[in-house]
């Protein structure tokens, strides 16, 4: 007597005979034992004991036809070896038992596992809800939430296997007959998205985007499709999507702020394909062309854990193209008021390997010489003479999936930029003609992942060092007016503030970002995060210096932050009830000088020392309902810290002072809203999208003015109340409409003023904060209108802000007003082969005159046209 290795395929109680071959299944049973072969007879209970399992699947038509073989070898005897009930009687009640003992040799009847991981070839995101079918036949499986599917298939079965997704090319895909891990192989697969996106009829309910916007943190995705048809910046692209306003102070390269749930600028944190790249005060967003950009997720209230980092109001994450074959791309518009930007990008594949160069550029010049009237001299006209701004970058790096490391990307990256000053903060009458800024820097970017324990640990690290050398220009011994008035300036030389300035000042960064996540299971993964960030400035004006007597640009200050967070993730009832319970760690430290008119009150020179630790928290859930999880409901409560910044800490020297006692802001957030999709799959397809929110901040930061200076200042408590709705609907193959609108309601909750006394500005709105504000669009598109291979769009929006005010609304008669703006774009985009395409569009075609924060004019009409060649073949 010898142990062999059988196959066993079931027990099967049934009422009718021969049930299995008319039922249509595609799987029977999922266990394999080993038994004690006796001449081919059934195993006795005595030998039960002996039995191994382990996971395996069979399909129909091999037990049908041994079924028939072995039916008649089959007795009742047997039968009631093998089936007995829980109280250890033999029985066969009424049921007709079909027994299907079918014993042949491994070698004849063996299985193997296939398994694997679906995802994304751009961003190498899973995707859930992929179909995986084994060729030429009826046997597959889908992914799961992670991307990974796993299959038993017979080992004399085709050698592919077919992968499909909605929204992506379908592959078939020749595995390996090497197993990798006992019987199991390993077949990983990337999809590509569908390339030509004018035609792509996406179902809401299952495409890529709409699985991003389903978790459980409040979230606006802003894919391809939408960037495809404009031709403006990222900002005006962020400023059009639901619960977002970008507000700006003049045309391309002037400053400006994201606002996202009543929190701006600082608060909201900007990274580059999962990289953080800072805040969006100190990142520009318009140094990104929209060419290179594959997809942009807007975090609103709770940041992902796998993001990291601090912040109030959200993130931004900006994803790259990444492409997976050779590819060339040049773009280049010109717009109205001599504004032109350009663009290139090159990816290089070395050989068949996953080692590939790529290599970016770009430059932006605008003058920004357009006119207004004044707000402050009725009948007035000015005409913006000293407004250019220049911009151009490189970047060079290279990727590789070859190495030991599952992803590895290193990327060296240089800038340069030139920004003219005209007029000043709430004084556009000073028109300065010689003052400017200047930035040199270089940046390296270093991001590596790597897995372990068969996949269950994955670490990422992204990194970067920055150095930049800022110049603060300022040196002419004239002033000037909009009247034509030419006179001396009052300081003797300078045009903005009492000195002069010539500024070289040096700024060092250093953002590191380490992730390491682990899956216990299926359903259940740790992150743990840590987000590290250093920041020194050494300044250096030594005009300013002998003008003033004092070191006016300040001494060599230092900033260091470590937010630490862990996060449980734990998905219940196939996916449908997500669960996300998180804590952070707060730590800040910073050295600062203050200014010099604080120095010369001081003894001894001495700086100001910050150090404070603090803990957050965050609990956020999503619930999947009807079929499809057609409607999804989310909330989230948090508890969380911003630390004070560089540039709110130290100042610039020139308009911006030093604040060296601002404190870390804190904030308590709830968010809670649903997403509806409407007859998912079928036309019109609609989409309704709802978020309310609630913070309740501490010590916020915000940019106060006097006279010709700022600085930042922690002004108290603040409250925010308020609600954004989206609605996006594909009304059939060739139309599209979207619409959303946001209110928000922040006000100043201080009882009592600083140095004491009643607070006058108790419940009064937060000043230069938009309150309610929306857009409404339209597509439609066509293949084949002017020929065959090419594509066109017609695309139209429209956008509305209502009437705020920049300073407290006190009276009645409160004059500090900023105008409601309307504004109403036109674009037309045009694909000629799928290589060359061109768009024509035109802003503000009503030809009004806007007005942004702070009463900064804005542009009136532009026309804008773009031109983008694709080589795919090099």
């Amino acid at each position: 007597m010898s142990i062999v290795k059988y196959r066993f395929l079931g027990i099967v109680p049934l009422r009718e005979p021969y049930y299995l071959c008319n039922e249509k299944m595609e799987v029977m049973i999922r266990t394999h034992i080993d038994i004690l072969h006796r001449h081919e007879s059934l195993p006795s209970q005595a030998h039960r004991s002996l039995f191994e399992r382990c996971a395996f699947f069979m399909n129909k038509a091999d037990g049908c036809s041994f079924l028939k073989k072995w039916q008649n070898r089959l007795s009742y005897k047997h039968i009631e070896e093998l089936v007995w009930n829980n109280r250890g009687r033999y029985s066969i009640s009424n049921y007709f038992v079909v027994v299907i003992c079918l014993f042949a040799w491994q070698d004849i009847y063996a299985q193997k596992i296939i398994y694997g991981k679906v995802s994304d070839a751009q961003t190498h995101k899973p995707l859930s809800g992929a179909t995986v079918m084994l060729d030429n036949s009826e046997t597959g499986t889908t992914t799961d939430h992670t991307g990974t599917f796993r299959m038993s298939v017979p080992s004399r079965s085709g050698k592919k296997i077919k992968v499909k997704y909605i929204g992506y090319k379908g592959r078939s895909v020749a595995f390996g007959q090497k197993p990798c891990v006992s019987d199991s192989i390993c077949c990983n697969v990337e999809l590509q998205p569908l390339d030509n996106l004018l035609s792509d009829v996406v179902v809401l309910g299952k495409s890529k985007a709409q699985t991003h916007r389903e978790v459980p943190s409040a979230v606006t995705i802003i894919d391809g499709k939408t960037l495809k048809y404009k031709t403006a910046t990222l900002n005006e692209i962020l400023d059009n999507a639901a619960g977002i306003k970008v507000a700006q102070q003049g045309g391309l390269g002037n400053a400006s702020r994201i606002i996202i749930q009543g929190m701006d600028g600082k608060r909201i944190g900007i990274f580059v394909n999962g990289m953080p790249m800072g805040n969006s005060d100190e990142f520009q967003l318009s140094s990104i062309p929209i060419d290179m950009i594959e997809e942009v997720e807007v975090y609103k209230g709770i940041i992902p854990a796998w993001l990291g980092g601090d912040g109030l109001g959200g993130a931004v994450n900006i994803l790259l193209k990444d492409f997976k074959s050779n590819h060339l791309e040049a773009a280049f518009e010109a717009a109205s008021y001599n504004t032109y930007m350009g663009s290139l990008q090159l990816k290089r594949y070395l050989g068949k390997t996953s080692t590939a160069l790529h290599v970016g550029a770009m430059m932006n010049y605008a003058k920004n010489n357009y006119s207004f009237s004044s707000p402050f001299e009725l009948g007035r006209i000015i005409h913006r003479d000293h407004d250019a701004y220049l911009h151009g970058g490189f970047s060079v790096g290279i990727s590789s999936r070859q190495l030991w490391f599952d992803q590895f990307d290193i990327t060296l990256s240089g800038d340069y930029y030139r920004k003219e000053i005209q007029g000043g903060l709430m004084n556009v009458q000073n028109n300065i003609q010689h003052a400017f800024t200047r930035t040199h820097s270089a940046s390296t970017a270093l991001s590596l992942e790597k897995s372990f324990m068969n996949g269950k640990l994955t670490a990422q690290l992204h990194s970067t060092v920055g150095l930049s050398l800022v110049n603060q220009v300022d040196t002419s011994h004239y002033c000037y007016d909009f009247i034509g008035n030419k006179f001396l300036s009052g300081s003797g030389r300078g045009e903005i503030g009492s000195v002069p300035n010539d500024s070289h000042d040096r700024h060092i960064t250093i953002r590191e970002l380490l992730n390491l996540t682990y899956r216990i299971d299926s359903r259940q993964l740790i992150t743990w995060n840590t987000n590290y960030r250093y920041g020194r400035k050494m300044p250096k004006d030594e005009l300013a210096d002998r003008y003033s007597r004092l070191p006016t640009s300040g001494y060599p200050s230092r900033l260091r932050t470590i937010v630490s967070g862990l996060t449980h993730e734990w998905k219940l009832y196939d996916g449908k009830f997500t669960n996300e319970l998180g804590i952070k760690l707060f730590n800040h430290y910073s050295r600062v000088l203050p200014f010099a008119e604080s120095i010369m009150l001081q003894d001894k020179l001495r700086t100001s020392t910050n150090h404070s630790t603090m803990i957050g928290w965050s609990e956020a859930m999503a619930l999947h309902l009807l079929p499809n999880n057609a409607l999804t409901l989310k909330a989230s409560v948090q508890s969380t810290v911003r630390m004070p910044i560089a540039e709110e800490l130290f100042g610039d020297g020139v308009l911006l002072l030093p604040s060296e006692k601002l404190r870390p802001e804190r904030s308590f957030n709830i968010n809670a809203g649903a997403i509806w999709l409407i007859n998912a799959g079928r036309y019109p397809q609609v989409r309704i999208g709802l978020n309310t929110f609630y913070m309740s901040a501490k010590d916020m930061i915000k940019l106060m003015y006097s006279s010709m200076n700022m600085a930042y200042d922690n002004i108290g408590k603040v409250r925010v109340v308020g609600m954004d709705m989206e609605i996006d609907s594909k009304m059939n193959r060739w139309l599209d409409i979207q619409g959303n609108i946001t209110w928000q309601d922040a006000r100043d909750m201080r009882k009592y003023a600083v140095g004491g006394g009643e607070n006058y500005h108790y419940r009064y709105r937060i000043p230069n904060m938009p309150y309610l504000f929306g857009n409404v669009g339209l597509r439609l598109y066509k293949e084949g209108l002017l020929g065959r291979s090419t594509s066109s769009a017609l695309a139209s929006s429209f956008g509305f802000t209502k009437e705020f005010s920049y300073n407290w609304e006190a009276s009645n008669n409160n004059t500090m007003l900023i105008p409601a703006r309307y504004s109403w774009d036109v674009a037309l985009h045009h694909s000629f082969n799928n290589q060359c395409q061109l768009s024509l569009e035109i802003r503000n075609i009503l030809n009004r005159e806007n007005w942004a924060e702070f009463r900064y004019p804005m542009e009136r009409r532009t026309f804008h046209l773009k031109m983008k060649y694709i080589i795919n073949k090099l």
